[in-house]
């Protein structure tokens, strides 16, 4: 800058240095920027800088100006006036810029309050004009410093934001980021959708922004959300601000909160609305009125009570809508409210109603005053009396016709008062007792009733006076005619309208006649029950004895049928066991039906497994199915639960009866099972489950199907020829299900087949423990299904996807073993044992030729024939299981095939492994405790048949002492034998078992009794299963299968044991073993006395020593159970079912050890 002009400058804006100029320079630049000044102060510092460039330029050409005229004489002519021409071009120049300088300034001093030093002066010269800009420069920083103080006010109470015209936000002042809980940095950048609450219509929006986008203020209430979720209200200006050109370059919105204010208001507004529902929802009317009467105000009661509208009536006197009768009485006491004369009154008034009818009001109204002390008006209440006046005089009339009532009614009564003194007697009473009412009122009963029955009435009279008890009693007594009767007598006490006792009254009713009656109906329920009594023991004994010769019959048929046989002799004894089976039929359902009717069916509540007892109930049917043709299949939801709580033994009996009926009808095709949940119809307390028997079998017409269900009925007479039964056996199961709780409905289509369905509730078995597996185990297997019925292999390909594996299905087995070739290899292979063409044996062989190493083989069969499992291990089959089967039965067979180091419970849900298959060599040592000569004959005779080993005991007596000395897998114990019973000798078996520490032994019972409670009785006694007479040879094998097999799995724990000790410390197992078996038997029963009588600190104790002990020998399984019962002893509340069964499966683990420790106690280890 030039010196010139630096000096001129520093004078005129007061500084010291030329770097004080050149910063109010900066600062000049500066504010040009500053939005919040004028757009012209803005334009006006813009330029100022190029003003002085200009200046500066034109002192530069003065300097060269004045160095030409020093050297002008030296210049020649020519040259001379080129100079003063380019000095006029460049005079002009400076002076063009000078007045574009001062029309620069000039509007721009206008707009200040202070006097401009270019106000007056001549503006051409430069030091003027310099001092113009140095005043602007300063007046625009104070007026800056101005708006800053202004904005911090306004930061200080107001909450601001500037957006650019698309609604961005710019800035915000730290008021805002306070209230809505954002930072500066997360809202520069974002929109007010920010803090939008959502509260107001997209109509509010578009409104707004009308309203702005047009250059106009928007002014209003918005409410925002902050945050952390919580709204709060604000008044919002939002300005719209133009720039130069007049377009809308910003909008700025101030906003001040008003949250309070918002919340203050809508409270005095429910207050309000609170106060005007209260008021309107009063059945009173409420009124006001003026000192001259008119009425100000009515609630919608008067409406609701007179008919007359508010409107009309507010301005009108309360005397305009009365009866005329009642006016001047009114008007007397308005007259007294508003003279002060009695601050209120109280009276009932008729008023007459827009229909012209009169109510009854009880009217009260009071002075009312203001906040000074003057009178207002009056206010007060109109309670509609009308039903209350109505009845007062009902009331009236009801004394009347009780009065007249109690006189002629013929049952005697009588009245007391607190002295027990007779004040009312109806004629009845007079004329029953013989007793004139005048000589007995004013008496107690002791003065004329003989002893001792007035001291019986005396007391009662005590009690219900001093007590207000209500009672009735008999008494006996001789009347004066001299009969003897039986009274009931029935007291009351009498109360006042405060609940106090005022006296009594009593009836005296004849009863003699009932009394006999009932002595009489006594005798005949004794009778009734006595013959009942011998109902059920003929029942019972007519079961044993039907059910024992046919125990023998069909028995030995099955044996026979066994044996070398001619088709003739085959024939013939085929007809003789389907006879006795008809026979047995009719047996069971006459004795069910039977029961039904008496009503001695009960109900039980118990828990079970639910996939047991469904293959428990399908698997007897299917060999029947088999034979037949028939496929038998079972599809169960796998959400089910595995342990639910009710009736196991009513719920086989129902789908055993549906099964039975679907098989008998059904020639060809299948019988489907499917259970699934079911939508509670009526209650949510309980799990309801759908049972589904579908069948293809001949099927009803639908004018028929109301016959089903009724008893000794079946579809037509043919039908019953044709099929044979009593009819008896869908009666009984509607019976059933109703006595459970729920329902059973059916379809049918003649010649498609019949479906029957039933929904029952049950309970969740919250004691179950779940089994957690390792998924990886079977996720994603790849899995070959062959099996020639679509419904089977349905069922099979759902159940497999549920599991997450891969099925790849075949219908035979030649496509099976060309899927095999194409698309294996295959994880694991499911077959069906009988198919067309190849059956499952043979796919086994053949896919065993495809590959050095084969998948496991898992085959399904429904004859279950012990021949099978031979073939089955020649064929390589690795796993045998009966059709039908379930989820849980096929997985834990896949886990233990794919990952046999898993231990699984396949053993105990009936599965068996190519390892668990029997070897020819092992024998079972079973005991037959049998009394009767043919049935022992047929028990041994199938058990060594099948290769066991058979002791036999005559009687209870001689199986206990067989026990004692010797050691049997299983025992087979008939219920009813002389001498000691079944039930008997199972007891006293399972105390030596458990005083000895013994291995616990299977027991079967065996009975020919079919009565209400025979599995529970022998299962309560120790028994393990239950088999009914006559005995069937795969139902017994069945049993011996899941109880022997189970065995099998205790003996693998055995020798887990005998391990367990080997690894454990010798000395130590040595020392401890004979005082442990010795101390055993004692502390078993104390825990039990300790669980019976709920000593948790003493059954804690002992549970905790005994896992002591368990840990030195190495038994962990054991150690665990000792484990879990000290938890139970320690939990609130405690559960002693649990405890007791947690004991009992102590009580079998520790018999799997003790052989060992006898052994080391024994020095034979």
């Amino acid at each position: 800058m030039h010196s010139t002009l630096t000096r001129q400058l520093r004078r005129l804006w007061g500084v010291a240095t030329a770097d004080d100029v050149v910063a109010l320079c900066e600062r000049a630049r500066e504010a040009a920027t500053d939005e919040s000044l004028d757009p012209q102060v803005r334009a006006a510092l813009h330029c100022m800088q190029g003003l002085l460039d200009k200046i500066d330029a034109s002192y530069d050409q003065f300097d060269r100006d004045l160095h030409l005229r020093t050297r002008s004489l030296e210049l020649s002519s020519r040259e001379l006036i080129a100079t003063n021409t380019r000095l006029a071009d460049d005079l002009a120049s400076r002076n063009r810029a000078i007045a574009a300088l001062k029309a620069l300034v000039e509007p721009m001093a206008s707009s200040f309050t202070s006097p401009m030093p270019l106000d007056g002066g001549d503006v051409d010269d430069l030091e003027t004009l310099s001092d113009s800009i140095s005043a602007l420069v300063e007046q625009l920083h104070d007026e800056r410093a101005e708006l800053r103080n202004l904005k911090q006010a306004v930061d200080v109470h107001a909450i601001v934001s500037i957006t650019d015209t698309f609604g961005v936000i710019t800035d915000v002042n730290d008021r805002f980021c306070q209230i809505s809980g954002y930072t500066r940095d997360e809202l520069i950048g974002s929109t007010h959708r920010l803090v939008k609450s959502s509260i107001h219509p997209r109509a509010f929006f578009e409104s707004l922004w009308h309203t702005i986008t047009t250059g106009r203020v928007w002014r209003g209430e918005i409410c925002n959300r902050a945050k952390n979720g919580e709204l709060f209200w604000v008044q919002a200006t939002i300005v719209p601000f133009v720039d130069a050109t007049g377009r809308i370059s910003k909008y700025i919105a101030i906003r001040t909160d008003v949250t309070e204010r918002k919340r203050m208001g809508e409270k005095v507004a429910r207050s309000e609305l609170e106060y005007r529902t209260v008021v309107n929802s009063l059945r009173e009317t409420v009124f006001r009125a003026g000192p001259d009467g008119r009425v100000t105000f009515l609630n919608a009661a008067w409406t609701q009570t007179t008919g007359h509208a508010i409107e009309d009536s507010l301005g009108m006197q309360l005397t305009d809508f009365m009866h005329d009768d009642d006016k001047s009485v009114c008007v007397a006491d308005f007259t007294d409210l508003v003279s002060l004369a009695k601050p209120y009154c109280r009276r009932e008034l008729r008023y007459v109603t827009r229909s012209g009818e009169l109510v009854w009001m009880e009217a009260y109204a009071q002075s009312v005053f203001d906040a000074e002390g003057r009178l207002e008006g009056v206010t007060g209440t109109l309670n509609d009396i009308s039903e209350r006046k109505r009845a007062a005089d009902r009331l009236t009339e009801q004394l009347a016709f009780v009065d007249a009532l109690v006189e002629n009614i013929p049952i005697p009564i009588y009245v007391k008062d607190k002295q027990r003194r007779y004040v009312r007697v109806n004629r009845a009473y007079s004329e029953f007792f013989g007793t004139p009412p005048p000589l007995l009122l004013g008496q107690k009963v002791e003065q004329w009733h003989p002893p001792p029955v007035n001291t019986v009435h005396a007391d009662w009279d005590r009690r219900v006076l001093e007590d207000g008890i209500s009672g009735s009693y008999e008494f006996h007594m001789r009347l004066r005619d001299g009969r003897e009767v039986d009274c009931l007598t029935n007291k009351a006490a009498l109360k006042d309208s405060e609940g106090r006792i005022t006296g009594l009254v009593g009836t005296v009713i004849d009863i003699s006649d009932q009394k006999q009656a009932t002595r009489t109906l006594l005798q005949a329920k004794e009778a009734a029950e006595s013959a009942s009594r011998m109902k059920s023991e003929f029942l019972a004994n007519m079961s044993h004895e039907i059910r024992t010769p046919m125990n023998g019959i069909i028995g030995m048929t099955d044996i026979v049928l066994d044996t070398a046989l001619d088709a003739e002799q085959r024939e013939y004894l085929g007809i003789v066991k389907s006879s006795a089976n008809a026979l047995l039929e009719i047996i069971n359902d006459i004795l069910d039906f039977s029961k039904i009717e008496a009503g001695k069916l009960s109900v039980e509540r118990v828990a079970f497994d639910l996939d047991r007892l469904l293959l428990e109930t399908l698997r007897p049917m299917a060999p029947k199915t088999n034979a037949s043709g028939v496929a038998l299949a079972l599809d169960v939801d796998p959400d089910l639960p595995q342990s639910l709580v009710g009736d196991p033994g009513r719920l086989r009996q129902v789908l055993n009866n549906l099964l039975s009926n679907a098989v008998k009808f059904t020639e060809a095709g299948e019988v489907v099972v499917s259970v699934c949940a079911a939508s509670a119809p009526h209650d949510a307390t309980h799990r309801w489950i759908r049972f589904s028997v579908r069948d293809t079998g001949i099927g009803i017409p639908l004018d028929k199907q109301a016959k089903v269900f009724a008893p000794f009925a079946q579809e037509d007479s043919s039908i019953t020829r044709r099929f044979g039964g009593t009819g008896l056996g869908l009666t009984i199961t509607r019976r059933l299900c109703d006595l459970l709780g729920g329902t059973i409905t059916m379809t049918s289509v003649p010649g498609v087949g019949s479906e029957f369905v039933v929904e029952l509730p049950f309970d969740d078995d919250h004691s179950a423990a779940e089994t957690v597996r390792d998924p990886a185990v079977i996720e994603g297997r790849r899995v070959l299904v062959v099996d020639d019925n679509p419904t089977n292999l349905r069922i099979l390909e759902r159940m497999l996807r549920n599991m997450k594996c891969v099925p790849v299905c075949a219908a035979d087995g030649d496509t099976g073993i060309a899927l095999a070739t194409e698309q294996g290899p295959f994880d694991i292979v499911l077959l069906d044992l009988l198919m067309p063409g190849r059956g499952g044996i043979e796919v086994a062989q053949a896919l065993a030729e495809l590959s050095p190493t084969p998948a496991p083989v898992i085959l399904l069969t429904s004859s279950g024939l012990p021949g099978e499992l031979d073939e089955c291990r020649k064929a390589g089959v690795q796993a045998y299981l009966m059709k039908p089967t379930t989820r849980r039965e096929i997985e834990a067979a896949m886990r233990q095939l794919l990952a046999p180091g898993v231990p699984e419970d396949g053993a105990r849900n009936g599965m068996l492994t190519r390892d668990m298959l029997p070897e020819p060599s092992l024998r079972a040592h079973i005991l037959v405790a049998e009394d009767n000569p043919v049935n022992e004959l047929l028990a041994v005779t199938l058990l060594r048949r099948w290769g066991h080993d058979v002791s036999v005991a005559g009687d209870g007596g001689q199986a206990v002492l067989a026990h004692a000395n010797g050691h049997f897998d299983l025992v087979l114990m008939d219920v009813h034998m002389p001498g000691i019973s079944g039930l008997e000798a199972t007891k006293l078996m399972r105390a030596l078992e458990r005083d000895s520490g013994r291995t616990r032994t299977p027991i079967i019972a065996l009975t020919a009794s079919a009565m209400e409670g025979d599995r529970r009785i022998c299962l309560e006694a120790g028994m393990d299963d239950y088999l009914s007479k006559p005995l069937r040879a795969r139902e017994l094998l069945h049993a011996l299968e899941r109880h022997l097999s189970r065995r099998l799995v205790e003996d693998g724990r055995s020798a887990a044991y005998r391990s367990s000790l080997e690894h454990a410390d010798p000395q130590t197992v040595e020392i401890i073993a004979g005082p442990f078996l010795a101390e055993l038997p004692k502390e078993m029963s104390a825990m039990v006395t300790a669980i019976g009588g709920g000593d948790m600190q003493t059954l804690a104790h002992r549970s905790h020593s005994m896992k002591g002990l368990l840990l030195a020998f190495g038994a962990q399984p054991a150690a665990r159970l000792a484990e879990q019962l000290q938890h139970l002893a320690q939990s609130e509340p405690f559960d002693s079912i649990q405890a007791r069964a947690c004991l009992a499966d102590l009580h079998d683990e520790i018999g799997l050890l003790a052989p060992h420790l006898r052994m080391v106690a024994a020095g034979t280890a």
